[in-house]
């Protein structure tokens, strides 16, 4: 398997997406395990971190639609489940400029851990990689 022509490594993280509205239940679940992947992409990655808790996604803004797809590509070759999106909350967007990472109501600090590692090593990799 592979991500943008990238190798994959493992078992992928999945892309979570609820099935359809979610109840407060599930938005209670999801909620600080969203913050945490935002903290940690935040403070580990160095990347404008997103939740939009309406439509529960979580993760970074690069600000490009073009560095958005090449970072999604980077984060799941390492196996995180990731895409592209408009996931500033309440803010009309141009382009899909975000990554929207894997982040599911409940998720253990092991996959907390590895969202924020693959969003790191992307952006390691992009932005720190010799030219």
């Amino acid at each position: 398997m592979s991500a943008g022509g990238l190798p994959v490594r493992g078992d992928l993280l999945p892309l979570w997406l609820p099935a359809g509205p979610p109840d407060d239940e599930t938005r209670r679940a999801w909620e600080p395990v969203a913050y945490r992947v935002a903290l940690g992409v935040e403070l580990v990655a160095h990347l404008e971190p997103i939740v939009d808790a309406e439509r529960l996604q979580t993760g970074f803004c690069v600000r490009s639609a073009e560095l958005a797809r090449i970072m999604a590509d980077a984060v799941l070759s390492e196996n995180v489940g990731a895409r592209t999106g408009r996931a500033h909350p309440a803010m009309h967007q141009e382009e899909a400029c975000d990554v929207i990472l894997a982040c599911h109501p409940g998720a253990p600090d092991e996959q907390v851990n590895h969202a924020v590692l693959a969003a790191t090593k992307a952006a390691h990799a992009f932005f720190c990689a010799p030219r």
